[in-house]
């Protein structure tokens, strides 16, 4: 399956505080990424701020996990594709089965993106799992 989430401007200035979810939880099952494409869109407006770009779970990220890592670098007024890679990290069922899967920043070190004045787009091919 493949979802591709447009993400605006406002939206992505709030990325880290507020992540966005990109696939709805599914009750009993596991939301497997696959591969993942994020890119920053052509604006006007340099950004000044933000962190890597990470596929994950609240779950996961609140332990410092997460199924991709989007290396990214905020300079420039947009055009920014992220380099993805997998983290293979031990996990527990209860950090992935029956969660949203969501797109985020760093949350111990990094502020939200600044300054810049376009939107994104995010796609994830992924796959549903049992959770048992």
């Amino acid at each position: 399956m493949l979802a591709t989430l447009d993400i605006t401007n406002a939206q992505l200035k709030a990325i880290r505080t507020a992540p966005i979810t990109i696939v709805p939880a599914q009750a009993g099952k596991i939301i497997w990424p696959l591969s993942a494409y994020f890119a920053v869109l052509p604006g006007t407006v340099a950004w000044t701020a933000g962190g890597d770009i990470y596929v994950t779970t609240a779950n996961l990220i609140s332990n410092g996990y997460y199924w991709f890592d989007g290396i990214m670098t905020w300079s420039g007024t947009g055009g920014h594709v992220a380099s993805f890679k997998l983290q293979s990290s031990p996990f527990n069922n209860a950090d992935v089965a029956g969660l949203p899967l969501i797109v985020t920043t760093d949350q111990q070190s990094v502020a939200d993106p600044k300054s810049g004045d376009s939107g994104a787009r995010i796609q994830v091919a992924y796959q549903l799992m049992d959770a048992t």
